[in-house]
């Protein structure tokens, strides 16, 4: 009976390893056929680094005009855009981008903070790790311009750039070197890109993350700076009182969305998910005013 048991053992233990090694095998498969991404020819792990890399990311923004000052000729408090591709001004010339038609219409310095694929997890390690607060004076608005991606990648495994991260609280942290081991294997990222696809799937988790980073945000902001308001516009998403968390924390939301599809969008010809499409030059300077209206910019 014993030795019945220990083969049956040694079988269960040989059936674990061929199913490890088979799965691994068809995961590396579909990763480099169906999708890989590739970093200076090697397969990229999305999960692959540590917080600390963002910096890396960071720096090399900078040099390609993140976190450019408009206006800066005018000497109110400036406003602070934060964001991904559209607030950044994706395709855009300079004086086309979001940031600068809103510094000449509300006659202030706005910094352009936003970036391609950036999120709210991005903007939280803005206000947390880098050098800002020496930089930049104290804003009047601190504006996070959202789009319904934000919602629905929220948990994306690609969303900051290949940083390895998790959750405490629902807030971003440093994962530990131990766990980054685990990226190593094909399978297992398979199985947490379908978890995370999956969590995808729920818009009221999707709120909670993205109101818990916004206001972790607006913690780190409020050590250092007092009198400024924080600003959640959301391009492509009609809000209703999903956001009261964040309004009951003093925090504003507002949507273009209404605006959008009357004001720009053609009835007969456009659906609701072309609202996604980036803005161009005119749109943002149909937008600007209704964004100007709704945030009432001080003259301080």
């Amino acid at each position: 009976m014993n030795k019945n048991n220990k083969n049956f053992k040694q079988m269960n233990i040989l059936m674990i390893l061929c199913i490890v090694f088979f799965g691994e095998f068809f995961a590396y498969l579909n990763d480099l056929y169906l999708g890989a991404k590739f970093n200076n020819g090697k397969l990229f792990a999305p999960y692959s680094m540590k917080i600390e890399k963002f910096s890396d990311i960071y720096n090399k923004a900078r040099k390609k005009g993140f976190g450019k000052e408009y206006g800066e000729q005018y000497k109110q408090k400036p406003v602070l855009l934060f964001g991904g591709s559209y607030a950044y001004g994706y395709g855009l010339k300079d004086d086309e981008t979001l940031a600068s038609q809103l510094s000449q219409y509300i006659k202030k310095p706005v910094y352009n903070l936003a970036y391609q694929t950036w999120c709210v997890q991005n903007m939280l390690w803005q206000l947390k790790n880098s050098n800002i607060y020496n930089e930049i004076k104290e804003p009047s608005v601190i504006i996070y311009m959202g789009v319904k991606a934000d919602l629905e990648n929220i948990y994306n495994p690609d969303i900051l750039n290949g940083l390895k991260y998790k959750m405490s609280n629902g807030i971003l942290v440093e994962v530990p070197f131990h766990f980054m081991l685990l990226n190593y294997s094909y399978l297992y990222k398979k199985i947490n890109h379908e978890i995370s696809y999956r969590k995808t799937l729920n818009k009221e988790k999707n709120i909670e993350f993205f109101s818990k980073h916004i206001l972790a945000a607006k913690k780190e902001a409020d050590k250092h700076w007092k009198n400024y308001k924080m600003v959640v516009v959301w391009y492509n998403l009609p809000v209703k009182n999903e956001f009261s968390e964040l309004e009951e924390s003093g925090i504003e939301v507002i949507s273009l969305y209404d605006f959008i599809k009357k004001n720009i969008l053609s009835k007969n010809t456009v659906q609701d998910e072309d609202i996604d499409i980036h803005p161009d030059k005119d749109t943002w300077r149909k937008i600007v005013p209704e964004i100007a209206k709704n945030i009432k910019f001080s003259n301080e």
